[in-house]
């Protein structure tokens, strides 16, 4: 009976949104929110790759960095004589993101920023489209397929409070690069 109910409440989420995995700039991460940053860490490698790459993105990964997809990621040796593993550079870089993420969300915070009706417009749509590939392949059940993408305790309401926090960093830092004033005479003085 032991054993059944671990499962059943381990397919549940419940160990994942309630155990802390990382904090950073003192927010507690749980193991699901963590996982969003994970899988996004490992999605914007590959696109970047593949960017490189093109077509020969599974090879040049294979034979030049030693990372079979098809394989569990915690069983490959990461090419370095660390002795981690793909999935430890994965978590590490997930724990960046996340640090950058939130520094630049806890200053928006502080100083009051909101997104525009449009940042928050193209926020919603990206958040819709997990509706439609829901209907497309889960019976329209959105958390299911939230689940299937980012692992077991995800769900719709978790991924909208990551992304909510993801978008605001990155509207608030893209306006305060924006607001950046450079002056003509500094700038040829750096140069010289």
């Amino acid at each position: 009976i032991g054993t059944i109910a671990f499962t059943t409440i381990n397919k549940t989420g419940v160990f994942h949104r309630n155990t802390i995995a990382a904090t950073v700039n003192g927010h507690e991460l749980n193991t699901v929110q963590l996982g969003y940053y994970y899988v996004d860490a490992i999605n914007k490698a590959y696109s970047d790759w593949y960017a490189s790459y093109g077509q020969s993105t599974l090879y040049a990964l294979q034979m030049m960095m030693g990372l079979d997809l098809s394989a569990p990621l915690d069983s490959q040796p990461y090419p370095d004589d660390s002795g981690d593993t793909w999935a430890d550079f994965f978590i590490s870089l997930a724990i960046q993101n996340a640090t950058g993420t939130y520094a630049m969300y806890d200053a928006a915070v502080a100083e009051g920023f909101e997104m525009s009706e449009e940042e928050r417009a193209i926020h919603e749509n990206n958040i819709s489209l997990f509706q439609d590939y829901a209907d497309l392949f889960y019976g329209g059940d959105v958390d299911k397929y939230v689940a299937a993408s980012y692992g077991v305790g995800a769900d719709l309401e978790s991924y909208r409070a990551y992304v909510n926090v993801v978008s605001t960093a990155n509207a608030y830092q893209q306006r305060y690069y924006e607001a950046l004033e450079y002056d003509e005479a500094a700038i040829r003085e750096y140069e010289t």
